[in-house]
């Protein structure tokens, strides 16, 4: 599981940070960026390079921006890591998704109806409808396998759907989940293309032709960290990711 500890190395050299700001800013024109740099005044250009478009953005407040700059060339505090990634995260991902909030809501109604849920009610209290796990799992559609825990049975549901989560265990999601993070969850469910269909009648055919179970070696990561990956850098475009991933490694 990736969390803030690591934040402050794998953003140390630039590399990263400028890899994320190009794809929250599709449209910016990034200096050539120095890969692999070992030497500090390197690191330091990436990540000036990657500060720039962000405070000429006009998104993120200046004295985060400032706070982290302050480091640039070394590895950062792990206060001033974590500031700006949740900065970049709040500007570039969460607001745009208060801002289409009701369109979401309507979509999550939707699918809640679809698979025998409750809708929600108004205003809605994110975190609240969905800490229980009853309204996960009607969104997990009918092939949701049963467990104790409706929330482990959504999850594991998504994950074969390869719909990233943003918690790494249902523990974690009832401790952590907040407004945001649920919204941010939903949208990846109901928005992209990933909320359940109601059941249609089974097809009859051989059993040599149906397809096979997806591998769980195959499931996609869990923690915050997915939300960067396919919200931040992936954002509403096309699917194709072009080597991030493996750059995320």
């Amino acid at each position: 599981m990736r969390t803030a500890a690591v934040l402050p190395s794998a953003l140390a050299s630039g590399e990263l940070l400028c890899a994320l700001v190009q794809h929250v800013v599709p449209a910016a024109r990034l200096a050539p960026v120095h890969r692999r740099p070992r030497a500090r005044a390197l690191r330091a250009a990436n990540a000036e390079n990657a500060l720039g478009v962000l405070w000429r953005g006009g998104r993120c407040r200046s004295g985060v921006l400032r706070a982290y700059g302050a480091a640039a060339g070394g590895a950062p505090a792990a206060q001033a890591a974590a500031a700006l990634v949740c900065e970049v995260f709040d500007a570039y991902a969460i607001r745009d998704l208060r801002r289409r909030e009701a369109a979401i809501a309507r979509r999550v109604d939707a699918a809640l109806v679809a698979g025998g849920g409750q809708r929600l009610g108004r205003p809605v209290a994110w975190a609240r409808a969905f800490r229980d796990g009853a309204r996960l799992l009607a969104l997990a559609g009918p092939g949701a396998a049963p467990e104790a825990d409706p929330v482990a049975a959504a999850f594991s549901a998504f994950r074969r759907r390869r719909v990233p989560v943003l918690w790494e265990n249902p523990r974690a999601f009832r401790a952590r989940a907040d407004d945001d993070l649920v919204l941010a969850q939903l949208d990846l469910l109901v928005t992209e293309g990933s909320a359940p269909k109601p059941a249609a009648a089974p097809k009859l055919e051989p059993a040599k032709r149906s397809p096979p179970a997806p591998d769980a070696a195959d499931d996609p990561e869990d923690g915050q960290w997915e939300l960067f990956r396919h919200r931040l850098l992936a954002r509403r475009g096309p699917r194709s990711r072009r080597g991030e991933n493996a750059r995320l490694q």
